[in-house]
This record gives structure tokens, sequence and C-alpha cells, in this order.
């Protein structure tokens, strides 16, 4: 149930494992020992974890592989807490030396200086909130609300939280996170949907939010998330369709440009399949049948026979 960190030296090609310490629940949020770390970032020398539900951010000096604990935080979350199943999602913004986080269990946005190791409170509400997405922008620190997936503008020189701008007509969140993510190409930034019905762009220039697509018109029955994984590439933004099971490809200006299929490995898909029914709680877990070390062989020796166009891992 991933209780160790695992070093990969990339110089002598091999593992170095690192224990972590037995967590101690933070009452407020349930413990799930294979949902421990959301994102990692790195500052200078030092690796920093932030939990989706292990009680700390953990920082790993990347020399000496010495970890640090970091717990303060939680005391400011005490008794504020509006979810019971993550800490963080996902991202978020280093500026400067602060790395800042809001929280996706209280309506909190810390601040933590990679100097001093020391966490504040930027900004703290009473209304039942909390964030997802994260970006940093002229004005300020874009975030949007976890529920609602509503925009809100963090004002850094006053640590004071005001909405964006006015969302697009037909704008809907079904579930518990209506956006995950904010991707950025040139001047635009775009907010990736899980359960937000839209893909949006955001202009800073002018405060505009404009829709990109509309994935209602897919969804029918489906309850799942619209956007399971998006990513930049040579200025153009690729979306996973959940829908289609395409990636939907966009231009910098938010132009639709094409969608294509993505097909899978016959030999990485058997040995996945195999490893999930020896696996059941531990979906894509490390395991005798499909272990790291195999893995990793595979994927730089045996692997390049197996991408062709078209084929991704």
């Amino acid at each position: 149930m991933a209780n160790e960190i695992v070093v990969y030296c990339i110089e002598t090609g091999e593992f170095q494992t690192i224990t972590l310490e037995t967590t101690r629940t933070f009452a407020a949020n349930p413990y799930v020992a294979w949902l421990k770390f959301i994102k990692s970032v790195i500052v200078g020398e030092s690796l920093y974890m932030l939990p989706r539900s292990y009680p700390a951010i953990i920082e790993m000096d990347l020399i000496t592989h010495q970890l640090t604990y970091h717990t303060q935080w939680l005391s400011d979350i005490q008794g504020k807490t509006v979810n019971r199943d993550a800490l963080f999602w996902t991202d978020c913004v280093l500026k400067d030396s602060q790395l800042i986080l809001p929280s996706a269990i209280a309506n909190v946005v810390f601040s933590f200086d990679t100097i001093t190791k020391k966490f504040s409170v930027i900004y703290s509400g009473n209304q039942p909130v909390c964030y997802s997405g994260i970006s940093e922008i002229q004005d300020g620190i874009l975030l949007s609300e976890r529920n609602s997936g509503r925009l809100k503008l963090l004002d850094l020189s006053r640590n004071r939280l005001i909405p964006y701008e006015k969302m697009p007509e037909g704008f809907r969140a079904h579930e518990i996170i209506g956006y995950l993510d904010f991707l950025q190409i040139e001047d635009n930034i775009f907010a990736i949907p899980w359960w937000g019905n839209m893909l949006l762009q955001i202009v800073p220039a002018t405060g505009e939010i404009l829709p990109v697509k509309n994935y209602d018109e897919e969804r029918g029955e489906n309850k799942d998330v619209a956007v399971r994984r998006a990513w930049v590439y040579n200025g153009k933004m690729y979306c996973m369709n959940n829908f289609t099971g395409e990636i939907d490809v966009f231009q910098q200006n938010g132009a639709f440009e094409k969608s294509f299929a993505v097909t899978v490995s016959e030999n990485f898909t058997h040995n996945m399949e195999k490893n999930m029914i020896h696996n059941k709680t531990q979906m894509f877990a490390e395991s005798n049948i499909f272990p790291l070390k195999g893995y990793l062989s595979y994927i730089l020796n045996n692997g390049a026979e197996d991408v062709k166009q078209g084929q991704y891992f």
C-alpha cells in the first residue's frame, strides 16, 4: 500500500527505497493507504509531496534523501472542514520562495515559505467552500471552488478573495469537483473540467470567461468525469475525452482542431490485465506479476517495438 518512496538513480540504474512513517489519521479526513499523495513539486534541492489523505506535507532532501514531515497547517483547518475525502487536489503555485496551497477540505489558502519552512494562512473564509484548481495570473491567484466550479480571484496584496467574472450561460457542475486543473498557453488559461460541463478559456487581459466545449452534448447518461487528463504540447492543448474515448486537440486560441483515437499495445494491455486480476484492491500496484523493475525494463527494452504511430503507453 505504498509505504515507501522509491528513488531511481539514472546514473547507476538502481532503485532505493525510503520508508514512510506510520501515519496517524487526521480525524477530519479519512486516511486511504493507496491515495496518500496527489502532487509533488521540486523547489531547489527539495521535493515536496502534497497529500491526498496522508496527514503531512513531506519534504525530501534530494541529496541526502532525509524526510521532514510538515504538519503545522493541520491545526489551521481544525473545525473548518467541509469535505472529508481529500486534503489537497492536484496543484499549487510557486511564487518566489512561497508555495501557495489551496485546501480541498476547508475554506483556507496556505502559504509555505520554502526557506524559513513556516506556514501562514493567506485567506480563511466562513462559507462552506473549498478549492481544487489553482493558477497564477497577473492580478493574483486564480482559484476554482471545488464543488461549484466557480472561479475566484485571490488578491495577494490584500489577502482578499473575490469572484473572478460571471460564468458562461448554461454552466454547471454535476458532482463534487467542477474543475481539476488549469493549463496555460501563451496569454490564455484553460479550466479543465472533471464534473464541470464546460471546458473554459480564461482571458486575463480582458477578464472574459469563454466556453470552449460543452461536454453535456456527449455526456448522455454518463455520470463520470468529462476530461480524464489534459496537457500542453507544442502550443496546443490535448484533452482525453472520457465520453468518446478520443483525444481532443485545441489550438492556443481555444479553437477545436481535431480528435483522434488511441490504441494501446496488446502486450502492455495483457500484462496490465493480469496485474489487475491478481491485485483487485490495488489496480495498478507493483506486484510479482508486474514488478516496478520489470516494468521499467519492458518500457526501455521491449516496449520500443510496440510503439507505432497512434499507439501510446
